[in-house]
């Protein structure tokens, strides 16, 4: 909410208003340009930014015409041309006109009646023999003017010579400083625009000082023959005619004091003015202000903005608040401590956006001091930020992982967060999380975690904890062998040390005993099977029908050796000592081929169509959502602020953000444009189509919630 405004000092500031022109590269009067902003800026630092516009006050215009001698052959030419000025003049032009030779004499006040002016001009004749009183007439002129009233004031001073009689004496009873020292007086300026005229009758005009009179006092110089008359007052009356104005309150030091104006022209094109000197009776103090000095993007989008402080002992905060200027709609105001440079989050824009930036000054009573406003349209360059695992190692002599982690256009990264996630069970091992300082080369403690396959998830933060970027490694095995798991949990416990040597002693001792002594007390008579022939060049495998039906034979044989057991019919040759015994056949019936067969699971049915899943929140802001379950009972499923499946009703989530949704049998997700885009296991999928969604996905929304995709079989 906009702060009420209490003046809490008085402040007197000292007006400045200055009338200027538009000139190209070559110094000629631009009719056409276009003033976007306009800035004062004063020699102490300070900058004033300046109202503009087009001037409508009256202007007056004396016109100081050479009537000496050596103008008799141009006087016909003269007068036509300074008529044609007078009538070409802009209608709030009001003229007085001056003749200058030996005497200086005023043949017209002034008027804005036009035929009048004109009809004066006419009755101007050249004096045979007559001086040039230059500096008289220009120190009358300027005497004249001043005590018009106060507006766009100039001089228009025609001469063909120099300062000086017939016989080469100063005519003037004013010298030339004199002159400059009244058309410069602070309260007063008066610019002098100067026409030098060559002519076959006169002397050489001074050129170096009609041009310094001009450009000291803020005037034009124009010099040329009698042929070119009408183009250079021409030349004069339009840097009257497309004249502009600007005004600005500033708060200058006593003495003297340098003011520059510059001048933004659309497209982009910035003039300055030469800077000018002033003096001040007083010290004007300035009241508390933030004025938009530069305006620029970080490499994440973030808008930084420069400011020129004036008096910022008596703020306490900045308000700062984004107005979207297309939509109409108004961001949460939020304050942050005063400074030369803000950063204001590119959660805040959308690219291409016409935005306009409001900073308010508070006090220590929350009252609002002052009020800037800057206008931009959003159009960051983004380098997103680039984070990779190259190397995972497993130290089992710690335990612990160690990674070689590559980083780039991560240099705003304040830390890194890391955590295992269980491959098996897809949840955060507990205790993992760890947050470090950014580094190439990251150990990650293994202690208390269970053999198994495990995802490395490393994020990278800014100060704000905002993710500038993320990266998922998976498949890190950690299996430890029984004699590393026995000696680390042996170390330094000598008790448990002693009963495992107990234990693994008695335990040697009874399977020495079952396995080796016992068997030799008594062993069974050998019995042999017979042959079975297989036909083929393959050999039987453990499954095969034929092997099946031996080791039934042999399993049936021994049974019968058993005590007690029923004995088979056999028949047998009776051997005599000398002949071998031979093998012995017995009579075993085949079984039935479907007692042969094993059972075997059933081979899994292919998913058609999605089962029931969840979203389980990871991360959210200040954590309020963190570890929250959220089904997805039916597709499609859709995540926004507003009018969504799952509603997250925060000001960087669109109403719309993203859709999950079912096609041939398969899950995928969609980016729906999304302000501040989607992220699907930290790879950026803004704009870029749909994206198969799998079990144990991480989507990101922004950068400050990340959910997971859990799927759950039917």
């Amino acid at each position: 909410m906009q702060k009420p405004l209490k003046r809490i000092l008085l402040l007197i500031a000292m007006i400045l208003v200055g009338y200027f022109p538009i000139l190209d590269s070559a110094d000629q009067i631009v009719p056409d340009a276009l003033v976007q902003s306009a800035t004062f800026h004063l020699g102490d630092g300070s900058i004033v930014p300046a109202s503009f516009g087009k001037p409508s006050a009256n202007a007056y215009i004396v016109m100081v015409l050479d009537s000496s001698g050596s103008m008799t052959s141009a006087m016909p030419q003269m007068r036509q041309a300074a008529i044609q000025a007078v009538q070409s003049a802009p209608e709030e032009a009001v003229f007085a006109v001056i003749q200058f030779n030996t005497d200086v004499d005023l043949v017209q006040d002034f008027s804005n009646d036009r035929e009048q002016v004109a009809e004066q001009i006419d009755t101007i004749y050249a004096v045979p023999g007559s001086g040039t009183c230059l500096y008289d007439a220009a120190f009358r002129a300027v005497e004249i003017i001043q005590d018009a009233p106060r507006g766009r004031r100039a001089v228009v001073l025609l001469t063909d010579g120099k300062d000086e009689l017939t016989e080469g004496k100063p005519c003037s009873q004013h010298t030339y400083s004199e002159v400059l020292s009244l058309a410069t007086r602070q309260e007063a300026r008066v610019p002098i625009h100067t026409i030098g005229l060559s002519t076959s009758a006169s002397t050489a005009i001074n050129e170096a000082q009609l041009r310094e009179m001009a450009t000291t006092t803020g005037g034009f110089a124009e010099f040329g023959e009698q042929s070119s008359l009408t183009l250079l007052f021409t030349k004069i009356i339009n840097s009257l005619s497309y004249q502009w104005l600007a005004q600005a309150e500033i708060y200058p030091s006593a003495g003297e004091n340098t003011l520059s104006l510059t001048v933004e022209l659309a497209g982009g094109t910035i003039l300055q003015s030469n800077p000018i000197t002033f003096t001040s009776s007083r010290n004007y103090v300035a009241p508390p202000s933030a004025i938009v000095n530069t305006f620029a993007y970080t490499q994440y989008g973030d808008v930084v903005v420069n400011l020129s402080l004036q008096n910022e002992s008596l703020m306490e905060e900045f308000e700062i608040q984004v107005l979207d200027i297309k939509n109409n709609t108004l961001a949460p105001a939020f304050t942050t401590e005063v400074a030369e440079s803000l950063k204001i989050a590119a959660s805040n824009f959308e690219g291409g956006n016409e935005y306009r930036l409001f900073i308010r000054g508070l006090n220590a009573m929350d009252n609002m001091l002052f009020e800037s406003t800057y206008d931009f349209r959003y159009a960051p360059s983004i380098l997103l930020g680039e984070l990779s695992i190259l190397t995972v190692e497993l130290n089992e002599d710690i335990p612990e992982f160690i990674i070689e982690v590559r980083s780039k256009n991560l240099e705003e990264a304040s830390s890194f967060e890391i955590w295992l996630i269980d491959e098996k069970s897809n949840t955060v091992v507990s205790g993992s999380k760890q947050a470090i300082t950014p580094s190439s080369r990251i150990h990650i403690p293994l202690e208390g975690v269970r053999n198994g396959a495990y995802s490395i998830v490393v994020t990278a933060l800014n100060p704000e904890l905002e993710i500038l970027a993320e990266t998922r490694y998976e498949n890190a095995l950690y299996k430890l062998g029984l004699p590393t798991i026995i000696l680390q949990a042996l170390r330094g416990n000598i008790l448990l040390m002693i009963m495992i040597i107990l234990i693994f002693g008695t335990s040697t001792a009874y399977l020495i005993k079952k396995l080796y002594l016992e068997p030799k007390k008594a062993k069974p008579a050998p019995i042999l099977l017979e042959e079975t022939v297989i036909k083929g060049e393959q050999a039987l495998d453990d499954w095969s029908e034929d092997a099946l039906r031996l080791n039934k034979r042999r399993l049936r044989e021994e049974a019968r050796r058993l005590p007690g057991a029923k004995p088979e019919k056999v028949q047998a040759a009776i051997p005599d000592d000398s002949q071998k015994i031979p093998d012995t056949i017995l009579e075993i019936p085949d079984l039935e081929e479907d007692a042969l067969q094993e059972e075997t699971p059933a081979a899994l049915s292919p998913i058609t169509k999605p089962g029931i899943a969840m979203l389980i929140m990871e991360r959210s802001p200040e954590g309020v959502l963190d570890g929250q379950e959220f089904a997805i009972e039916d597709l499609p499923y859709t995540i926004g602020r507003s009018e969504a499946n799952l509603e997250l009703d925060f000001p960087f989530i669109s109403r719309k953000h993203v859709e999950i949704f079912s096609q041939e049998g398969e899950i995928f997700i969609r980016d729906e444009d999304s302000r501040n885009r989607t992220f699907l296991d930290g790879e950026m999928i803004t704009g870029k189509g749909d994206f198969q969604l799998k079990p144990g996905a991480s989507i990101g929304l922004g950068k400050k919630f990340l959910l997971k995709f859990i799927m759950e079989e039917d």
